[in-house]
């Protein structure tokens, strides 16, 4: 009998840490959706091509490039992946970026893989209220220097002509604006 009621108060516990997994699942499958945060990136999506203006240091003139670009939505909507390219100096140029909505964290979250300088940035930020821009404040380390450079990026989501601006800051302090790209759709991509 001893043996039975044992086995009977492992089956109630287990049944019950079960249930309350279960409902843990649940709860983090409900947090874990797509939802309205990550409709505000919708106007990305598609064929894209652009405009860059590189500024090396502050006191420098940009530099003109053109590429294309698409953005894609992947992870059942919850990131839209970015495929940049184009040519710098002669040499073949490739971005990566996802800009997602991290619903745990309650901000918008961006990842930079560098193909050329083999660097990433990671970024989080905020949607300014009531307008279609999102600001994000990232790190990555210069790939001569080896030093920590901090950014400031503004994505301004717009269905025609989208704009990414990256600001960063010097050395000494000063932050200036090392980098814009200027979009003009070509082709949207369905959902």
């Amino acid at each position: 009998m001893k043996r039975l009621l044992l086995i009977g108060a492992m089956w109630f516990s287990a049944s019950a840490v079960f249930a309350d997994d279960k409902e843990t699942f649940n709860q983090m499958l409900a947090a874990d959706t797509h939802g309205k945060a990550h409709d505000v990136l919708d106007d990305l999506k598609g064929k894209w091509e652009y405009t860059v203006k590189c500024w090396v240091t502050p006191e420098s003139s940009p530099e003109e490039i053109r590429g294309k670009s698409e953005f894609s939505w992947v992870f059942e909507r919850k990131f839209l992946f970015e495929d940049h390219r184009d040519q710098r100096m002669g040499i073949s140029y490739q971005a990566q970026r996802f800009f997602g909505y991290d619903n745990g964290a309650k901000e918008y979250v961006m990842v930079q893989l560098d193909g050329t300088a083999s660097r990433v940035l990671v970024a989080r930020g905020k949607q300014e209220e009531g307008s279609s821009v999102i600001t994000f404040h990232g790190e990555y380390v210069h790939p001569v220097s080896g030093v920590p450079v901090k950014t400031r990026t503004v994505l301004t989501i717009d269905r025609k002509e989208p704009k990414l601006e990256v600001y960063e800051t010097a050395s000494e302090g000063a932050e200036f604006k090392a980098l814009e790209i200027s979009y003009a759709k070509k082709v949207r991509l369905g959902a």
